[in-house]
Protein backbone atom coordinates (compact mmCIF):
# COMPACT_ATOMS: atom_id res chain seq x y z
CA UNK A 1 0.00 0.00 0.00
CA UNK A 2 2.86 2.56 0.67
CA UNK A 3 4.53 1.85 -2.39
CA UNK A 4 1.70 2.33 -4.18
CA UNK A 5 1.05 5.44 -2.21
CA UNK A 6 4.62 6.71 -3.18
CA UNK A 7 4.01 5.75 -6.69
CA UNK A 8 0.90 7.56 -7.05
CA UNK A 9 2.62 10.62 -6.09
CA UNK A 10 5.72 10.56 -8.32
CA UNK A 11 3.60 9.46 -11.31
CA UNK A 12 1.50 12.71 -10.07
CA UNK A 13 4.25 15.15 -10.01
CA UNK A 14 6.08 14.18 -13.49
CA UNK A 15 2.42 14.21 -14.98
CA UNK A 16 2.30 17.87 -12.91
CA UNK A 17 6.03 18.85 -14.35
CA UNK A 18 5.18 17.93 -17.58
CA UNK A 19 1.65 19.92 -17.86
CA UNK A 20 3.20 23.07 -16.44
CA UNK A 21 6.27 22.62 -19.11
CA UNK A 22 4.20 22.41 -22.02
CA UNK A 23 2.89 25.58 -24.07
CA UNK A 24 0.95 25.57 -27.30
CA UNK A 25 2.73 26.92 -30.43
CA UNK A 26 0.73 30.27 -30.78
CA UNK A 27 1.88 33.94 -31.78
CA UNK A 28 2.43 35.72 -28.16
CA UNK A 29 4.91 39.06 -28.52
CA UNK A 30 5.78 39.48 -25.06
CA UNK A 31 4.94 43.06 -23.62
CA UNK A 32 7.72 45.66 -23.14
CA UNK A 33 10.16 43.86 -25.80
CA UNK A 34 10.77 45.67 -29.37
CA UNK A 35 11.10 43.49 -32.33
CA UNK A 36 13.63 44.59 -35.01
CA UNK A 37 12.07 43.27 -38.19
CA UNK A 38 13.72 43.04 -41.38
CA UNK A 39 12.36 41.50 -44.71
CA UNK A 40 13.68 41.35 -48.20
CA UNK A 41 12.49 40.43 -50.81
CA UNK A 42 14.29 39.87 -54.40
CA UNK A 43 12.91 39.05 -57.69
CA UNK A 44 14.22 38.02 -61.30
CA UNK A 45 11.62 37.68 -64.05
CA UNK A 46 11.83 36.75 -67.38
CA UNK A 47 9.30 37.45 -70.31
CA UNK A 48 9.47 36.94 -74.27
CA UNK A 49 8.23 40.34 -75.73
CA UNK A 50 8.98 40.51 -79.72
CA UNK A 51 12.32 39.34 -78.10
CA UNK A 52 13.66 37.89 -74.82
CA UNK A 53 13.01 40.15 -71.62
CA UNK A 54 14.40 40.29 -68.19
CA UNK A 55 13.91 42.35 -65.09
CA UNK A 56 15.46 42.43 -61.77
CA UNK A 57 14.18 44.40 -58.45
CA UNK A 58 14.43 44.34 -54.48
CA UNK A 59 12.55 45.59 -51.79
CA UNK A 60 13.64 46.02 -47.86
CA UNK A 61 11.99 46.47 -45.16
CA UNK A 62 12.81 47.24 -41.39
CA UNK A 63 10.61 48.08 -39.06
CA UNK A 64 9.99 47.52 -34.98
CA UNK A 65 6.90 45.76 -33.58
CA UNK A 66 6.39 46.40 -29.97
CA UNK A 67 3.25 45.03 -28.00
CA UNK A 68 0.73 47.60 -26.82
CA UNK A 69 -1.97 45.67 -25.29
CA UNK A 70 -3.80 42.74 -24.98
CA UNK A 71 -7.46 41.97 -25.05
CA UNK A 72 -9.85 39.72 -26.03
CA UNK A 73 -7.11 37.14 -27.52
CA UNK A 74 -6.04 40.05 -30.11
CA UNK A 75 -2.59 41.87 -29.77
CA UNK A 76 -2.62 45.62 -30.34
CA UNK A 77 0.90 45.95 -31.42
CA UNK A 78 2.83 49.83 -32.95
CA UNK A 79 4.63 48.74 -36.38
CA UNK A 80 6.88 51.52 -36.81
CA UNK A 81 8.82 52.00 -39.42
CA UNK A 82 12.81 52.26 -39.49
CA UNK A 83 13.86 52.08 -43.25
CA UNK A 84 12.63 51.38 -46.25
CA UNK A 85 14.85 50.64 -49.34
CA UNK A 86 13.77 49.96 -53.30
CA UNK A 87 16.28 48.97 -56.14
CA UNK A 88 15.19 48.46 -59.31
CA UNK A 89 15.24 49.06 -63.05
CA UNK A 90 13.92 51.86 -64.60
CA UNK A 91 12.37 52.46 -68.24
CA UNK A 92 12.16 55.21 -70.32
CA UNK A 93 9.52 55.64 -72.99
CA UNK A 94 9.80 57.72 -75.94
CA UNK A 95 7.59 58.35 -78.61
CA UNK A 96 8.33 58.89 -82.18
CA UNK A 97 5.17 61.71 -83.38
CA UNK A 98 6.61 61.07 -86.65
CA UNK A 99 6.28 57.38 -87.40
CA UNK A 100 3.79 56.44 -84.55
CA UNK A 101 6.21 54.26 -83.07
CA UNK A 102 7.06 53.45 -79.16
CA UNK A 103 10.22 52.66 -78.07
CA UNK A 104 11.37 51.68 -74.50
CA UNK A 105 14.79 51.73 -72.98
CA UNK A 106 16.25 50.23 -69.96
CA UNK A 107 17.76 53.23 -68.09
CA UNK A 108 20.53 52.48 -65.23
CA UNK A 109 19.55 51.24 -62.19
CA UNK A 110 17.54 53.13 -59.51
CA UNK A 111 18.35 52.94 -55.57
CA UNK A 112 16.33 54.55 -53.24
CA UNK A 113 18.83 57.09 -52.12
CA UNK A 114 16.58 60.11 -53.12
CA UNK A 115 19.24 63.36 -53.54
CA UNK A 116 16.18 65.79 -52.88
CA UNK A 117 12.22 66.32 -53.07
CA UNK A 118 12.70 67.90 -56.00
CA UNK A 119 13.74 65.14 -58.20
CA UNK A 120 10.63 63.91 -60.20
CA UNK A 121 12.03 60.42 -60.88
CA UNK A 122 12.82 59.84 -57.37
CA UNK A 123 9.67 61.17 -55.84
CA UNK A 124 8.79 57.78 -54.54
CA UNK A 125 11.63 56.78 -52.94
CA UNK A 126 11.74 60.23 -51.49
CA UNK A 127 8.30 59.99 -49.68
CA UNK A 128 9.40 56.58 -48.49
CA UNK A 129 12.03 57.73 -46.55
CA UNK A 130 9.66 60.21 -44.95
CA UNK A 131 8.19 57.31 -43.25
CA UNK A 132 11.16 56.86 -40.61
CA UNK A 133 9.53 56.69 -36.98
CA UNK A 134 6.16 57.19 -38.51
CA UNK A 135 3.91 54.11 -36.98
CA UNK A 136 0.67 51.59 -37.87
CA UNK A 137 -1.92 50.24 -35.27
CA UNK A 138 -1.90 46.05 -35.99
CA UNK A 139 -3.96 43.95 -34.29
CA UNK A 140 -3.11 39.89 -34.26
CA UNK A 141 -4.52 36.92 -33.12
CA UNK A 142 -2.96 33.97 -31.32
CA UNK A 143 -2.51 32.60 -34.95
CA UNK A 144 0.02 35.44 -35.84
CA UNK A 145 -3.03 36.33 -38.27
CA UNK A 146 -3.59 39.90 -39.19
CA UNK A 147 -6.86 41.37 -38.28
CA UNK A 148 -6.22 44.86 -38.72
CA UNK A 149 -4.15 47.18 -40.05
CA UNK A 150 -4.96 51.17 -39.29
CA UNK A 151 -3.10 54.48 -39.37
CA UNK A 152 -2.36 54.50 -42.86
CA UNK A 153 -3.93 58.21 -43.54
CA UNK A 154 -2.48 59.84 -40.97
CA UNK A 155 1.01 58.30 -42.01
CA UNK A 156 0.14 60.24 -45.81
CA UNK A 157 -1.49 63.41 -43.59
CA UNK A 158 1.83 63.49 -41.99
CA UNK A 159 4.01 63.42 -44.79
CA UNK A 160 1.95 65.72 -47.10
CA UNK A 161 2.52 68.55 -44.71
CA UNK A 162 6.13 67.50 -43.95
CA UNK A 163 7.03 67.31 -48.46
CA UNK A 164 4.56 69.99 -49.51
CA UNK A 165 2.82 67.48 -52.26
CA UNK A 166 -0.48 66.99 -52.89
CA UNK A 167 -2.36 64.54 -50.71
CA UNK A 168 -4.01 62.71 -53.47
CA UNK A 169 -0.29 62.15 -54.99
CA UNK A 170 1.64 60.74 -51.47
CA UNK A 171 -1.56 58.80 -50.51
CA UNK A 172 -1.52 57.23 -54.13
CA UNK A 173 2.71 56.66 -54.00
CA UNK A 174 2.87 55.54 -50.77
CA UNK A 175 -0.14 52.98 -50.31
CA UNK A 176 1.64 50.61 -53.06
CA UNK A 177 4.60 50.13 -50.06
CA UNK A 178 3.29 50.63 -46.90
CA UNK A 179 -0.81 50.92 -47.35
CA UNK A 180 -2.53 49.02 -44.88
CA UNK A 181 -3.46 45.72 -47.54
CA UNK A 182 0.24 45.85 -48.36
CA UNK A 183 1.29 45.64 -44.38
CA UNK A 184 -1.03 43.28 -43.57
CA UNK A 185 0.99 41.10 -46.58
CA UNK A 186 4.08 41.28 -44.89
CA UNK A 187 2.80 40.26 -41.31
CA UNK A 188 0.81 37.41 -42.49
CA UNK A 189 3.87 36.26 -44.69
CA UNK A 190 5.82 36.11 -41.91
CA UNK A 191 3.84 35.31 -38.74
CA UNK A 192 0.98 33.50 -39.71
CA UNK A 193 2.38 30.08 -38.98
CA UNK A 194 1.49 28.56 -35.49
CA UNK A 195 -0.50 26.09 -35.06
CA UNK A 196 -2.17 26.70 -31.66
CA UNK A 197 -1.50 23.28 -30.50
CA UNK A 198 0.53 21.67 -27.96
CA UNK A 199 3.96 20.84 -30.28
CA UNK A 200 6.27 17.76 -31.09
CA UNK A 201 9.00 17.12 -33.73
CA UNK A 202 7.48 15.44 -36.75
CA UNK A 203 4.15 17.49 -36.54
CA UNK A 204 2.60 19.07 -39.45
CA UNK A 205 0.12 21.25 -40.34
CA UNK A 206 -1.52 23.84 -43.11
CA UNK A 207 -1.84 27.55 -43.04
CA UNK A 208 -3.51 29.25 -45.75
CA UNK A 209 -3.29 32.80 -46.49
CA UNK A 210 -4.55 35.22 -49.24
CA UNK A 211 -2.27 38.11 -50.51
CA UNK A 212 -4.61 40.85 -50.72
CA UNK A 213 -2.55 44.01 -51.66
CA UNK A 214 -2.87 43.78 -55.59
CA UNK A 215 -5.17 40.19 -57.18
CA UNK A 216 -5.51 37.79 -54.58
CA UNK A 217 -3.02 35.31 -54.34
CA UNK A 218 -3.27 32.53 -52.43
CA UNK A 219 -0.46 30.72 -50.16
CA UNK A 220 -1.25 27.71 -48.81
CA UNK A 221 1.64 26.09 -46.61
CA UNK A 222 2.58 23.01 -45.33
CA UNK A 223 4.59 23.32 -42.29
CA UNK A 224 6.17 20.48 -40.67
CA UNK A 225 8.49 20.86 -37.25
CA UNK A 226 12.00 19.33 -37.77
CA UNK A 227 13.26 19.26 -34.92
CA UNK A 228 13.32 21.21 -31.19
CA UNK A 229 16.40 22.48 -29.92
CA UNK A 230 16.17 24.36 -26.50
CA UNK A 231 13.87 27.45 -27.14
CA UNK A 232 14.29 26.75 -30.61
CA UNK A 233 11.41 25.44 -33.71
CA UNK A 234 13.35 24.63 -36.56
CA UNK A 235 10.36 24.45 -39.18
CA UNK A 236 10.15 23.34 -42.91
CA UNK A 237 7.72 25.24 -45.52
CA UNK A 238 6.23 23.57 -48.49
CA UNK A 239 3.72 25.77 -50.12
CA UNK A 240 1.44 25.84 -53.20
CA UNK A 241 0.90 29.78 -54.85
CA UNK A 242 -2.20 30.12 -56.85
CA UNK A 243 -3.95 33.77 -58.22
CA UNK A 244 -7.27 33.56 -59.25
CA UNK A 245 -9.58 36.95 -60.19
CA UNK A 246 -12.73 35.08 -58.80
CA UNK A 247 -12.94 32.25 -57.12
CA UNK A 248 -14.10 29.94 -60.09
CA UNK A 249 -11.67 32.02 -62.16
CA UNK A 250 -9.09 30.12 -64.55
CA UNK A 251 -6.03 30.93 -62.23
CA UNK A 252 -3.69 33.82 -63.52
CA UNK A 253 -0.31 32.38 -61.48
CA UNK A 254 0.52 29.46 -60.48
CA UNK A 255 3.70 28.34 -58.54
CA UNK A 256 5.50 27.06 -55.24
CA UNK A 257 7.39 28.02 -52.07
CA UNK A 258 9.92 26.39 -50.22
CA UNK A 259 11.24 27.51 -47.12
CA UNK A 260 13.11 27.30 -44.07
CA UNK A 261 12.19 28.78 -40.59
CA UNK A 262 13.72 29.45 -37.22
CA UNK A 263 10.69 30.06 -34.49
CA UNK A 264 10.92 31.06 -30.67
CA UNK A 265 9.26 28.43 -28.67
CA UNK A 266 7.96 30.59 -26.63
CA UNK A 267 6.69 33.54 -28.89
CA UNK A 268 5.83 32.07 -31.62
CA UNK A 269 7.44 34.48 -34.01
CA UNK A 270 10.24 33.60 -36.28
CA UNK A 271 13.98 34.14 -35.43
CA UNK A 272 14.72 34.03 -39.41
CA UNK A 273 13.13 32.82 -42.41
CA UNK A 274 14.56 32.04 -45.73
CA UNK A 275 12.26 31.19 -48.78
CA UNK A 276 12.43 30.84 -52.91
CA UNK A 277 9.26 31.04 -54.90
CA UNK A 278 8.99 30.05 -58.34
CA UNK A 279 5.87 30.82 -59.81
CA UNK A 280 4.63 31.45 -63.56
CA UNK A 281 2.02 34.46 -64.65
CA UNK A 282 -0.24 34.59 -67.06
CA UNK A 283 -0.81 37.94 -68.84
CA UNK A 284 -2.68 38.31 -72.10
CA UNK A 285 0.12 38.44 -74.48
CA UNK A 286 2.95 36.35 -72.46
CA UNK A 287 4.13 34.65 -69.55
CA UNK A 288 6.00 35.53 -66.88
CA UNK A 289 8.29 33.60 -65.23
CA UNK A 290 9.85 34.75 -61.22
CA UNK A 291 11.89 33.40 -58.77
CA UNK A 292 11.67 35.52 -55.18
CA UNK A 293 13.89 35.02 -52.78
CA UNK A 294 12.14 36.02 -49.37
CA UNK A 295 14.39 36.35 -45.99
CA UNK A 296 13.87 37.98 -43.02
CA UNK A 297 15.00 38.18 -39.05
CA UNK A 298 13.58 39.30 -36.25
CA UNK A 299 15.72 40.80 -33.28
CA UNK A 300 14.82 41.78 -29.76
Amino acid sequence: MKYFLLSAIALCILACHSSSSEKKFIFSPEQGKKYLVSVKKENKSSWFYQKPQQRSDSVQLDMQLELIQTKDSLYQLALTFINYQIKEQVFLTHINAKNNTLTIVKADTVFSNATGKDDIMHLNYYLLKQTKGLSLKVWMSIKGEVIKVDGFDEIADSITRSSGYDRKDVGYILKEYVGEKTMTDYLNELFCIAPDYYEKAGDSWVKNITLISKAPVKLSSMYKLESIHGDSLFLSQDAAISGRAAENAEPFMLGSRRGKLVVDRKTGIPYSYDAVNDTKTKTSSYIIEETQHFSATVKQ
